[in-house]
């Protein structure tokens, strides 16, 4: 197998990496950040082009090969308009006109571009020619200025807007956000600027460059001294930056931007006094995409999710495998005697350019252990992000953001937010929460009846008089009616569940002016609840109580999906439709999650619930509760659906044979004492119970 076909080979490994990585970014969901989707499209149209010339060179037939440089031209004419795009996100949450200006620009050279391909091919392509065993493009005239430039004009906007966004970084988080993106372009850039600028600077020196080799050699010097100008730019600007750009962070960038751009010059020279040429560039090339996802995927404004995480590992895992496939490219080129000197230059620059590359991989995707500082720095990152939010929360719900425009400042300061996280977080603030409306309680509703009371207040069913529907109201006790605390605990309430939305959630419409706090306004089911259900049926048969504990969970899950956890699921906080459809009911006690496993605890509320719900841990004061506690209260309300009583409780077990003994162990691991030991999500909860209910 002669040079050209290794090399074929190892860039479609590449392509196939780039496309796979960039289909990460594409399908984030909830995760995916701005810029993912262009940096997904921008990456599946560079892919599919580098895999289209390559396949091009292994062909064996003229036609096939013509129109597979034709689909790599196609797909090169597409890439610059969403790497643009990619590049304006990188920058204020707004793109101003200039970016406007770029967008427009770039959209329409594309279409340009397409537009002459499909009425003057020979403009781009004149033909291909048979060339030692393979076939080689014979471009035309519009191939550099309409073809090239652009695409690398693209990376030169992406560059510069990265490292404008790394040196004006408003916090150390933002900072190492735009130094991931930048290091993931520059790897790629790096070595191929370097590599192209040596070869067709050197065919100009030479003396045997023609037109468009020497717009190349331009092309490719300018943006080999645009990644010298980032790296000695970053060190000007660390004398007066402050604690964004700090001096090992640069370094660190540093090596990572020359390490490839050594490596590509050597690489060029070498392909210039050689015709058996080898590229690493393809290494480069997954390299750089691997770290660009993995930071678009990790470095977010509020609360990794765990899809994200996975997705970020799933891609460096990626990256290794197809890295590992071209080391083993490069061996076989090294260990061919016919192609002597070349081959052991190619076998040294891949060993060299692949070490540096799996390395910092590696420690970007954590496959080798995370230090404890980095996770620290994050987790208290994480809990000022959720108390800024609280706080704005707190001021919607008062209505009072004039007033606390002061404190907000001070906080957002002393916290690190920047602006753009600011402008984030406001919108999910105001979304999140209900103010108070202006209408009376007294005047708006009719109450017909009392549904039920507790420690701390009543329900009643109320005909809405505006709407001429029911309605829920909760209120608090009148003892607690004009203490200040019990005002900021409902609307605490109703803003934790105003943050849900989903069919097996009891909705919070509005909350109106009681006589001395306000009154949370919910939907009103007319089934009942289901320990109404249980009181009067005893038990459920095991094929109809699996069913309702279902989507008991799916409904806690879309909970804890909110960040909340629950910590009060029991029967009377279950509500039924008029078909028996249960609802998730009673935020009166939730708490917004931290972190994955943790929980903010309020003080007082900390070991509230009830106590055969309680998971052992929380019974025990060791902890608030977490989202496995409520797994174990699903569990503990699908016990008492079977058994007659939750687990634990004096009432007597009614025993039953006809429970099959896959749901008897499932219901044993999801009521385990130790929560490690549990089903760890309610999610799996109800995939766990569907499998048994299939049975």
């Amino acid at each position: 197998m002669n040079v050209i076909a290794l090399s074929s080979f190892w860039a479609l490994a590449s392509a196939l990496g780039v496309v796979i990585l960039a289909t990460v970014c594409l399908f984030g969901g909830s995760a995916r950040p701005r810029g993912a989707l262009a940096f997904g499209a921008f990456g599946i149209a560079w892919g599919l082009q580098v895999a289209f010339g390559n396949l091009a060179n292994l062909t064996s037939s003229a036609g096939v090969a013509s129109l597979l440089f034709m689909l790599f031209l196609v797909a090169l004419l597409v890439a610059p308009y969403p790497l643009v795009e990619f590049a304006a996100a990188q920058g204020e949450a707004r793109p101003g006109a200039g970016w406007r200006a770029l967008r427009i620009l770039t959209a329409g050279l594309s279409i340009l571009g397409a537009c002459l391909l499909a009425l003057k091919p020979e403009w781009f392509l004149a033909g291909v020619t048979r060339s030692d065993s393979f076939y080689a493009a014979n471009w035309g005239p519009l191939y550099a200025p309409l073809v090239i430039l652009p695409f690398y004009l693209a990376w030169a906007i992406a560059i510069v807007a990265l490292a404008q966004a790394y040196w004006s970084a408003a916090t150390p988080r933002l900072a190492i956000r735009s130094r991931t993106l930048l290091v993931g372009i520059g790897l790629f850039i790096a070595s191929i600027t370097s590599n192209y600028a040596a070869f067709y600077t050197g065919q100009v020196v030479l003396g045997n460059a023609s037109g468009p080799n020497l717009l190349y050699a331009l092309v490719f010097d300018g943006l080999a001294l645009l990644v010298v100008w980032v790296v000695a730019g970053s060190f000007a600007r660390a004398r007066e930056a402050g604690h964004a750009l700090d001096r090992r962070t640069l370094r660190q960038t540093a090596w990572a931007l020359s390490i490839p751009l050594g490596l590509g010059l050597v690489e060029g020279a070498l392909s210039l006094v050689y015709t058996d040429d080898f590229y690493t560039i393809g290494l480069w090339r997954l390299a750089g995409v691997g770290v660009i996802v993995y930071g678009l995927l990790r470095w977010r404004v509020h609360d990794l999710p765990q899809r994200a995480a996975t997705a970020a590992s799933s891609a460096g895992g990626v990256a290794l495998a197809t890295a590992a496939g071209a080391l083993a490219f490069g061996v076989g080129l090294a260990a061919s005697p016919s192609l002597a000197l070349p081959s052991t230059f190619a076998a040294l620059i891949a060993g060299g350019s692949l070490f540096p590359a799996v390395r910092f991989t590696r420690r970007l995707f954590g496959v080798q252990p995370r230090t404890s500082t980095r996770a620290a720095d994050d987790a208290v990152y994480g809990q000022r992000i959720d108390a800024y939010r609280a706080a704005l929360e707190a001021s919607f719900a008062r209505d009072s953001m004039e007033e606390d425009a002061d404190f907000l400042g001070a906080l957002r300061e002393r916290f690190g937010i920047s602006e753009a996280e600011d402008r984030v977080l406001r919108h999910y603030a105001k979304s999140s929460v209900i103010v108070a409306r202006d209408r009376k309680a007294s005047e708006a509703f009719e109450r017909l009846r009392l549904l039920g009371e507790g420690g701390g207040g009543r329900t009643w069913l109320a005909r809405d008089r505006q709407r001429d529907r029911l309605v829920v109201l909760k209120e608090p006790l009148q003892q607690w009616q004009q203490d200040p605390q019990t005002r900021e605990a409902v609307l605490r309430e109703a803003r934790l569940a105003a943050k849900v939305r989903h069919p097996n959630v009891v909705s919070v419409e509005e909350v109106v002016e009681g006589k001395g706090s306000p009154i949370i306004v919910m939907e009103y089911l007319e089934g009942g609840s289901l320990s109404d259900l249980l009181r009067s049926r005893g038990t459920l048969p095991w094929r109809e109580a699996v069913p309702l504990v279902i989507d008991v969970a799916r409904g806690l899950e879309a909970v804890h999906s909110a960040g909340i956890v629950h910590r009060d699921v029991k029967p009377s906080n279950i509500l039924l439709n008029g078909e028996g459809a249960p609802k998730v009911a009673d935020f009166g006690i939730a708490l917004p999650v931290v972190s994955t496993r943790t929980v903010l605890d309020v003080g007082s509320t900390a070991r509230a619930g009830t106590l055969f719900y309680m998971a052992p841990e929380v019974r025990a004061g060791m902890s608030a509760g977490d989202r496995r506690a409520d797994v174990y209260a699903c569990a503990a309300v699908l016990h008492e659906c079977l058994y007659g009583a939750p687990p634990g409780a004096n009432a007597p077990v009614i025993l039953r044979s006809d429970v099959p003994p896959a749901l008897s162990a499932l219901l044993a691991r999801a009521l385990a004492e130790r929560p490690e030991e549990r089903v760890p999500t309610a999610r799996a909860l109800a995939e766990d119970l569907s499998r048994v209910l299939r049975a």
